[in-house]
């Protein structure tokens, strides 16, 4: 909860912090509105994907989207960025911490 209202408090001051332009109107200019777009759809499809492909593939296959979607083309790099990650991550929550990540739909019908 306090990480969302700081989050929002955060996003506030950054549009009342903006450059203004002509008439007193917030600058948009070099803003790519599409990009930011394509990320918010990818994290909806982040969202179902966990329930279907579970928490680890789901992780990598959004990071390399997101990293592709940002401009990284290099394949190395996308799974070398990705990959390390989304596996520690896991580890972490999983093991160390001892939470619960289903590991899939897919993975339960094909494993029983």
């Amino acid at each position: 909860m306090a990480l969302s209202y700081l989050g929002g408090l955060l996003g506030v001051l950054m549009v009342a912090t903006a450059q203004k332009g002509v008439g007193n109107r917030i600058n948009v200019d070099g803003l790519d509105f599409i990009l930011v777009a394509k990320l918010l759809a990818l994290v909806v499809a982040f969202a179902f994907a966990l329930e279907w492909v579970g928490f680890a593939l789901a992780t990598i296959l959004f990071l390399i989207s997101g990293y592709w979607l940002l401009g990284e083309r290099r394949v190395k790099t996308l799974f070398i960025a990705s990959v390390p990650f989304a596996v520690s991550i896991w580890f972490i929550l999983a093991k160390l911490l001892d939470i619960y990540l289903a590991p899939g739909r897919l993975f339960t019908l094909l494993g029983g």
